[in-house]
């Protein structure tokens, strides 16, 4: 037990350091997207020069260039020299000379003599990152002419590439341009860098306290590789690997995309990839191996750019393929999004790397994409995580609900068993004696307010009364649930109880949200027999005349109505007697109507005895609980007639022309045929016919003509239409299943 606790406990720890470490990657993120947002001001605030002298033409080896040029020079230095003609403007005053983007080490001499850099950083070994800048005193710029020379250690591939004009301003002056080339090479560069290497690191703790946590694993992999390109622009990489920093950044970029395919993989639940994959890597550390300084690395960059280009193809070939489905994989377009920001900013370096130079002079945008990349990646996964935390709040909510309810369940189980053993000690000295008292007694009295009936349950009060059956609310003892009791109030006659113990016979083997559920049969010390149904406090069908002809309203109800006629007729039961009147209406936010009363109901395939069966043959009086507007025209003219016939059951408004001569025989079909004549009813207010069919074939008379929805007001789909007059079928068989009309309505 101990042990459980602690593993518990443990991963309790770990689900808390899980939350705490995407919550700072969720933080990381935001920043950088506040980061991303002042970015793009700065780079679109500000046009023109602010007066700076763009120094356009220059002298190389005695020739001229005109830049920004790839110059073509060798050894291990070259040296760009001119005459500025200074305006009045800058004449003795603090300048500054700058060239905006060349990674180089750089060197300024004027009037020959050097003057000292204001950006080198202490870990340049072979070359410089940024812009290069050079004070000028005032004192050196009285003259009207300056003799400039720039001098370059030529020792990499792009320290030739001079991708933007030097340019000479004022000290004070804030020069604009200058400033985006240092937010491009410098502040970009280095926020890049320290982001993706926080991302990593906390990405790669949430992985090693969950190692089912592929993705986060695979990203922090990516990241902290892809990470040494903005490094490498830093020129940080020379701390650590001088000369050959470039060798080991085709490698970590090799590690990154392999990382990359995985992590894709992983997110969207594919296959994992083949390993031919690693294959990528193993081109990174051949090339590293092969490449013995800068200048024969960047030699090889074209095949490194042609891999980034391929995965980011493969990346939107797969988000294509994933969109195409009917339900994408949640964060398909973010994904596709970052490897097409990084495309789309990082193409003019893509370019650079692969020998075009500066296509967009000091623009060079693949830190930048980086940025995004890592945003729109970071937030893919914080979304994910967070959705993974609603999705098990939610199921957690959904398992302590359903716990409840077993134990609810349990409770009422408990009741039921504990129900049981009293009628196996009770019942069998009670039964024989009470039924003799019930056939030879007369109508039992009305059952009085506080009366506790078989020791279970208590009378609360009277629900209504009917010509054998009176219905009131009790509570029962055990549980404290309140219940519908219907006790037989006419004299104890064979038939009458016959009925009674069927009808719970036959609702005892229904369970369906759309049928009264019976709960008990008994018969009392007193001989009263009585029997337990599903309490619904809701009025019945028969007492919403005034919503007869509200489609909207009527719908919903029918559409419950067939489903539970439905469920009925699976089991084989047929209700016999289908009206509002049996229909009730239980309380809530959306309508559940049950079908009540199976006093007449038959179970197919297993009839009751010949003695049973005439006993329960006798008439019942034919109320056809006509709507509004004549809906009950010719209902009432032949009760007399039909009293004499013995052997009429149910209510012949509602009732199937086949049943003239009898209802013992009743299908599931006439059923169906009762339910469309209660539709009309519920849809229009109004019976399908002027006289019900089944008095018009009795007293000899033709069907009368049947009266179509439209006629009577109601604008229906025609699959709705359709159906309900194939209910009102002559011929059973062309009717419909209850389970037809219930999919006809659901729709």
């Amino acid at each position: 037990m101990t042990h459980r606790r602690g593993r518990a406990g443990a991963r309790a720890t770990t689900a808390v350091a899980t939350v705490a470490t995407v919550a700072t990657a969720a933080t990381v993120a935001r920043a950088a997207t506040v980061a991303l947002a002042a970015l793009a001001a700065l780079l679109l605030a500000g046009c023109g020069d602010g007066g700076a002298l763009r120094l356009r033409e220059w002298r190389l080896a005695g020739q001229p260039v005109l830049l920004p040029a790839h110059l073509s020079v060798g050894g291990p230095r070259y040296q760009l020299e001119r005459t500025v003609e200074l305006p009045p403007a800058l004449r003795g005053r603090k300048l500054v000379f700058a060239i905006p983007y060349l990674p180089a080490m750089v060197r300024l001499l004027v009037d020959g003599r050097e003057r000292p850099a204001m950006d080198n950083a202490e870990w340049d070994v072979y070359r410089s990152s940024g812009p290069h800048r050079f004070q000028l005193e005032a004192a050196e710029t009285l003259r009207e002419r300056l003799q400039l020379a720039v001098v370059v250690d030529n020792q990499w591939t792009q320290s030739a590439w001079v991708d933007s004009v030097p340019r000479l301003s004022r000290a004070e002056q804030l020069d604009w341009e200058l400033l985006r080339a240092r937010l491009l090479h410098v502040w970009v560069p280095a926020f890049t860098a320290a982001a993706m290497l926080l991302l990593a690191l906390v990405h790669f703790l949430v992985w090693v306290r969950d190692r089912q946590r592929a993705t986060y694993g695979w990203f922090a992999l990516q990241t902290v590789t892809a990470a040494q390109f903005p490094l490498f622009k830093l020129g940080l990489t020379q701390l650590l690997w001088g000369r050959r920093d470039a060798s080991v950044l085709h490698l970590s970029l090799c590690v990154s995309l392999v990382a990359s395919i995985y992590f894709l993989h992983a997110q969207f639940r594919m296959r994992r990839p083949p390993a031919a994959v690693w294959s990528i890597a193993a081109v990174g550390l051949l090339l590293a191996l092969l490449s013995g300084g800068p200048m024969q690395a960047t030699r090889w960059s074209p095949v490194i750019v042609a891999l980034i280009l391929g995965v980011i193809v493969y990346y939107a070939w797969v988000s294509l393929r994933l969109l195409g489905l009917p339900d994408p994989p949640m964060n398909t377009r973010t994904v596709m999004w970052c490897w097409l920001a990084l495309g789309i900013l990082g193409w003019p370096d893509f370019a650079a790397w692969s020998g075009a130079g500066g296509m967009l002079g000091t623009w060079h945008g693949a830190s930048l994409g980086l940025l995004v990349f890592m945003v729109l990646q970071s937030s893919a996964l914080s979304r994910e995580h967070n959705h993974s935390l609603t999705q098990a709040d939610r199921l957690n909510a959904q398992l302590s609900a359903e716990l409840a309810a077993a134990r609810q369940r349990g409770l009422e189980i408990e009741a039921l068993n504990q129900e049981l053993k009293r009628q196996i000690e009770a019942r069998a000295r009670q039964l024989g004696q009470a039924l003799t008292r019930l056939l030879a007694s007369g109508p039992p009295a009305k059952l009085a307010p506080g009366r506790i009936l078989s020791e279970r349950y208590r009378v609360l009060g009277a629900l209504g009364s009917g010509a054998m059956g009176a219905v009131y609310e009790v509570e029962r003892l055990d549980d404290g649930a309140h219940l519908a009791l219907k006790v037989l109030t006419g004299t104890g006659t064979p038939a009458a109880l016959a009925r009674f113990t069927r009808e719970a016979e036959i609702a005892a083997q229904l369970d369906h949200p759309n049928l009264v559920a019976i709960r008990d049969v008994d018969v009392t010390r007193e001989g009263e027999l009585v029997l337990v149904m599903e309490l619904v406090r809701g009025p019945s069908l028969d007492h919403e005349h005034a919503r007869y002809g509200d489609v909207a309203w009527a719908l919903p109800v029918l559409r419950g109505v067939a489903a539970g006629l439905a469920a009925m007729h699976a089991r084989g039961v047929v209700h016999r007697d289908l009206k509002p009147a049996n229909v009730l209406l239980a309380p809530g936010d959306t309508v559940q109507p049950k079908i009540g009363d199976f006093g007449i109901s038959s179970l197919q395939g297993a009839p009751l005895g010949s003695d049973a069966e005439r006993a329960l043959a006798m008439q019942e009086t034919a109320n056809s609980d006509a709507g509004p507007a004549g809906a009950g025209a010719g209902a009432g003219a032949g009760a007399p007639e039909l009293t004499r016939t013995g052997n009429l059951l149910g209510t012949p408004a509602y009732m199937a022309p086949e049943l003239f001569g009898g209802a013992r025989d009743a299908s599931s079909a006439a059923d169906v045929y009762s339910f469309a004549v209660m539709a009309y009813q519920l849809l229009t207010g109004q019976l399908p016919y002027r006289e019900p069919p089944l008095l018009a074939r009795m007293r000899g008379r033709p069907t009368p003509a049947l009266r179509t929805l439209a006629e009577l007001g109601a604008t229906l789909p025609a699959e709705i239409v359709t159906a309900l007059q194939r209910c009102l079928a002559e011929d059973p068989e062309q009717r419909p299943s209850a389970a037809e009309l219930e999919k006809v309505l659901a729709t």
